[in-house]
């Protein structure tokens, strides 16, 4: 390798990096371990981010991702996570818990798959809990954890083409398969749902409305983390008032921002603004 690039990442931690970028006051509740998961949170000190840790067993993984100059696709190496005990999630559990009884929380948001040994409705509890404290939940998985977060009504779920297929066994090749599925995760519990299509751009769907959003005129070549950028643009766009259709808008900046810079949640807040006013979602008649 001629560049390597290291970053304390996990989809979560890429969010809230990003979301950090772009001016956003975040706190991050994290499950770490071993020696990797201290470097970890040294790293995250360090960029003065306030980051909470339960500390488990086990070693927290190390996930690469490969570019290759003569391809456009990445290699992605992804390590099993360790096995999480029972005390450690709840520990983890009860520390979200207290973040949101701080009562000045403007959006939570929840990404990834979970730990081995990590309960399957785990986030569905963590939106039952965001939901009593009356602060949306905003979920990024996949599979059970997704399916049963369903079932407490998050008010925003933000997949990708494949997770959404994953998920409702629906064909999401076509912009119409995309619709469809997110109208069948509407039916199953959530007020919103974002689907990210790659470079064809993304799909927003509320009961009432559908947004399209083309893809940005600039495209970067670090795709990893855009996903995680997104959500977290439209999670700050939510926190500072903005209309669902515009957050969306800057979320879909941060993506692109995201994917001008090797290593995942990195983000330069001047390019995110500089690509934000070509991004205007278009209003679908269905």
């Amino acid at each position: 390798p001629r560049r390597v690039v290291v970053v304390p990442g996990g989809k979560g931690l890429n969010v809230a990096r990003a979301a950090a970028a772009l001016g956003g006051r975040v706190t991050a509740v994290a499950l770490l371990g071993g020696h990797a998961g201290r470097w970890i949170a040294e790293k995250l000190a360090a960029m003065e981010l306030d980051v909470r840790v339960a500390w488990a067993d086990g070693e927290t993984r190390t996930c690469t991702s490969i570019r290759e100059e003569a391809r456009t696709e990445l290699t992605e190496l992804y390590e099993p996570g360790p096995q999480i005990a029972p005390e450690a999630w709840d520990r983890f559990e009860e520390m979200v818990s207290e973040a949101l009884a701080e009562g000045d929380v403007a959006a939570l948001t929840m990404s990834g798959s979970l730990a081995p040994g990590a309960p399957a409705d785990g986030y569905a509890r963590i939106c039952a809990a965001a939901a009593a404290a009356g602060v949306p939940a905003m979920v990024d998985s996949s599979g059970a954890p997704l399916a049963l977060a369903l079932q407490a009504r998050p008010w925003l779920v933000k997949v990708n083409a494949a997770e959404a297929a994953g998920v409702t066994a629906m064909d999401t090749r076509s912009e119409r398969g995309v619709l469809e599925a997110a109208d069948a995760l509407l039916g199953r519990g959530a007020r919103a749902v974002i689907i990210s299509r790659g470079l064809a751009g993304a799909i927003m769907v509320e009961p009432k409305a559908t947004w399209r959003l083309p893809p940005p005129p600039v495209l970067g070549s670090y795709g990893v983390g855009s996903g995680d950028a997104l959500l977290a643009g439209v999670s700050v766009g939510i926190a500072l008032g903005e209309h669902l259709p515009d957050a969306f808008a800057r979320g879909l900046a941060a993506a692109a921002a995201n994917a001008l810079i090797p290593g995942a949640g990195r983000l330069e807040r001047e390019d995110a603004e500089r690509l934000r006013p070509g991004l205007r979602p278009q209003q679908l008649d269905r």
